[in-house]
C-alpha cells in the first residue's frame, strides 16, 4: 500500500489480516493437540486392557501348573476393573490332541469409548507340567 510520507505504523487492514492469520494458526495447532490427546487416550486404554488380559492369562497358567492333568477345559467371562473404566473379558481353554498335555486358549477383552467399542483378542497355549505326563 502506498502511505503518505512521514507516517509510520500499520493500517487497520494489515492489523485485521495479521490477526486472522494468527487465529487460523492457533486453531490449527489446537486441533493437532486435541487429536494427539485423543490418540494418547486410546493407546493408554489399549495398553491397560492388554495388561489386564495378560494378568488373566497368567492366572490361568498358574492354575494349570498347580492342578496339572486334573485341570479341566473351561470357558470364563467377567469384568475387570481398570484405572478409570471397566473391561469385559471372555476366555476359552480346551485340550489339543488326545493326550490333553497341551491346551489352546483364546482370550478377548473389550471396552467402550465415546460411542465406539474396541477389543483385543489373543490366542495362547499352555502345557501341563511334564511330571503329570508319566501318570
Amino acid at each position: 500500500m502506498i502511505r503518505p510520507c512521514g507516517r509510520n505504523g500499520f493500517t487497520l487492514v494489515e492489523l485485521i489480516l495479521s490477526m486472522v492469520i494468527l487465529a487460523v494458526g492457533i486453531v490449527s495447532v489446537q486441533r493437532v493437540f486435541l487429536n494427539s490427546f485423543s490418540a494418547l487416550s486410546v493407546i493408554e486404554r489399549s495398553s491397560q486392557a492388554e495388561r489386564l488380559l495378560e494378568g488373566k492369562i497368567w492366572e490361568l497358567g498358574r492354575e494349570v501348573l498347580e492342578k496339572g492333568k486334573e485341570f479341566q477345559k473351561r470357558q470364563d467371562s467377567g469384568t475387570l476393573l481398570g484405572d478409570d473404566r471397566t473391561y469385559q473379558y471372555d476366555m476359552t481353554l480346551h485340550e489339543i490332541g488326545p493326550d490333553a498335555y497341551l491346551m489352546e486358549g483364546v482370550a478377548s477383552i473389550s471396552w467402550g469409548s465415546s460411542g465406539s467399542s474396541r477389543f483385543l483378542k489373543r490366542t495362547f497355549y499352555l502345557r501341563v507340567p511334564y511330571a503329570d505326563w508319566k501318570g
